[in-house]
């Protein structure tokens, strides 16, 4: 990335300064707020604020979305919080310019996961709750031996998933990477950059859960 990319994609505005940019649009609202993964700017971080609801009908939003200093995201939190109602820390899984799929909270607050169809997975004391077919179901912590972190033998799908004491796998989170079967030069840098998400998702859950993390393969660590 040269200068030009840097000063385009760089807010440099202070975390207050920003905060108070959007304030017409924080009033009520809850927000995620956190970095993606893997940022070309040494010591920046790509950053999104996300607009959601601890409901599975409501559709989140991307209110913000640039690059900051690294040691801006907790003052950018605690600039918003004099807006918004409330403020969850968290990550993405956008890459240099990718749009999100996943985005989910981090410790210490309660572990919920949220795509763009709204809350997909919400930790609860001793359950959790599941979006399936438009549906929130319950699922007892009881259940859960580990979370894995998966990817398949061709490297074009990989995501997370829940073993539980049945024998039987639940699947929370995916995708497909086609440029991994298409691209003869796709190597394991490649496969470490795009599924990097899959690690840190599946990491934070685990933490949220109180339970194993284990990767099927290192780039998913």
């Amino acid at each position: 990335m040269n200068a030009a990319d840097a000063e385009r994609d760089i807010d440099r505005r202070s975390p207050e300064e920003i905060a108070a940019s959007l304030r017409e649009d924080l009033p009520n609202a809850t927000l995620l707020v956190g970095p993606g993964q893997f940022s070309p700017y040494a010591g920046h971080e790509r950053i999104s604020i996300l607009v959601v609801e601890d409901h599975a009908e409501k559709k989140p939003y991307v209110i913000w979305d640039r690059f900051l200093p690294t040691h801006t995201i907790a003052p950018l939190c605690e600039a918003l919080r004099g807006y918004a109602r409330e403020v969850w820390p968290g990550e993405f899984d956008t890459m240099y310019g990718t749009p999100w799929t996943y985005a989910w909270t981090t410790m210490p607050n309660q572990f919920r996961l949220y795509d763009a169809r709204g809350l997909l997975f919400a930790a609860q004391n001793d359950s959790f709750a599941l979006r399936y077919e438009n549906v929130m179901v319950t699922v007892s912590l009881e259940d859960v031996v580990q979370v894995v972190g998966w990817l398949s033998p061709d490297w074009s799908e990989r995501g997370v998933r829940l073993d539980l004491r049945d024998g039987k796998p639940l699947m929370i989170a995916e995708r497909t990477e086609a440029m991994a079967q298409l691209d003869p030069t796709y190597d394991g840098i490649d496969l470490m950059c795009d599924a990097s998400w899959v690690g840190r998702l599946g990491q934070a859950m685990a933490q949220g859960l109180g339970v194993p993390y284990v990767a099927e393969d290192s780039a998913l660590a």
